[in-house]
């Protein structure tokens, strides 16, 4: 069982990912948005982190690049509809700055729980035992 942090503005979207979450056996926690993300994110270490791109406050980039920043290898899972921009352009950025999966929004149900899956098998938070070395 993976610990997957969802953060997502949009609550149709969060319920969606959460209950897919919880379908495939995996332990959810939710986030409104980016700053309240990373503080959760810090607090739990998940093993898989699902982020909306555009969001208020903090964004999924500055998400992404925190955490690739802290140098830990948590499964990234990057998903856009665009808003005002490019949606493609979006999910390149995000790839680019270290995401392990982008998805489109609206997702298709077994796209995301095959992208969950793939990262939850091969996610995990920080290594507790090398950091102490």
């Amino acid at each position: 069982m993976a610990t997957v942090l969802i953060i997502d503005d949009d609550e149709i979207s969060r319920t969606i990912v959460h209950d897919i979450v919880l379908l495939c056996g995996h332990k959810a926690i939710i986030a409104w948005d980016g700053r309240e993300g990373l503080a959760r994110y810090r607090a739990e270490w998940p093993d898989v982190v699902v982020t909306d791109i555009l969001m208020p406050e903090c964004e999924g980039i500055e998400v992404i690049r925190t955490i690739r920043r802290d140098g830990l290898a948590t499964q990234i899972i990057a998903m856009s509809a665009g808003g005002a921009f490019d949606r493609d352009y979006v999910l390149t950025m995000a790839d680019r700055i270290g995401a392990d999966f982008v998805l489109t929004k609206p997702f298709d149900f077994d796209a995301l729980t095959l992208t969950l899956q793939r990262a939850a098998s091969r996610g995990r938070g920080p290594d507790l035992a090398i950091s102490g070395s």
